[in-house]
């Protein structure tokens, strides 16, 4: 029994190897389409985007999610037990699911930027069953999407989550987005415009007469609510495409007063 128990151990880790072995690794030398870009789920679909972040020092999970007009519907960013790049990446994933499941968010599109990640959910992974049995039950609550690999260069947003959001939430307790974090409203914009084709001389003449975005001034409000572990951040602009929400929260973590903004 125990030489039974061994083999099939030992052909597991086997198998798990050489699937791993069949990853391709990009190197700093490989070169990237340059049209390379997010792209957005099927019509009515959601798209979950994860970005890991791990180091010698901290492990965190950052996400996103958008509907498949490229409009913001949550991100997440906080930190993940120090483990293990890889256990990172399964964390964040299923905080991910679960984050989609409990806010019922379907039919649902998932990228990932670890292609590991893609291999282990369809092997009988010896080293995270537990963690990969949850990515599972919630793939299965919904519907069973398929999780695929993209470049970071198409997920850059979640890519600047993963940057700012050591600041933001904890292993327990993620801080939520509702609307697009000004830290973010960059790398946002320019995938949704990357979804409209090549632009014409009229747009590009009404482009510069507006002036750069960069360049607007624009009440940026950031606030906790009564939830000290979830925010919300607004730019409020009358004269971008950035204007999210014509409410705002102006918070000085002593008081929390709304405020509405009326053409």
């Amino acid at each position: 029994r125990d030489n039974i128990l061994l083999k099939s151990t030992t052909h597991q880790a086997a198998k798990y190897a050489y699937l791993a072995a069949s990853v391709p690794k990009i190197s700093h030398k490989t070169t990237l389409a340059k049209n390379i870009k997010w792209n957005p789920p099927n019509t009515h679909f959601y798209k979950l985007n994860t970005d890991g972040a791990y180091s010698d020092n901290t492990a965190g999970i950052r996400g996103l999610i958008r509907n498949s007009k490229a409009e913001w519907i949550l991100g997440f960013t906080g930190s993940a037990p120090h483990e293990s790049s890889t256990f990172a990446e399964l964390y964040e994933l299923t905080q991910g699911l679960k984050m989609v499941y409990e806010n019922n968010i379907r039919p649902l599109e998932v990228e990932v930027d670890a292609k590991e990640i893609t291999i282990l959910l369809h092997t009988d992974n010896i080293a995270f069953p537990n963690m990969i049995n949850d990515c599972m039950y919630y793939c299965g609550q919904l519907g069973n999407p398929v999780v695929r690999h993209a470049y970071r260069e198409q997920n850059m947003v979640a890519d600047q989550l993963a940057k700012a959001g050591h600041n933001f939430g904890t292993e327990y307790s993620p801080s939520v987005f509702e609307v697009v974090p000004t830290f973010v409203a960059l790398s946002f914009k320019k995938d949704k415009e990357s979804l409209r084709g090549p632009q014409s001389s009229q747009d590009i003449a009404r482009q510069n007469q507006s002036g750069n975005m960069d360049q607007i001034p624009s009440f940026v409000i950031s606030c906790h609510d009564d939830n000290s572990n979830r925010m919300t951040m607004t730019t409020e602009n009358t004269r971008s495409n950035l204007r999210l929400c014509n409410t705002t929260m102006v918070c000085d973590r002593e008081s929390v007063t709304p405020q509405t903004y009326v053409r």
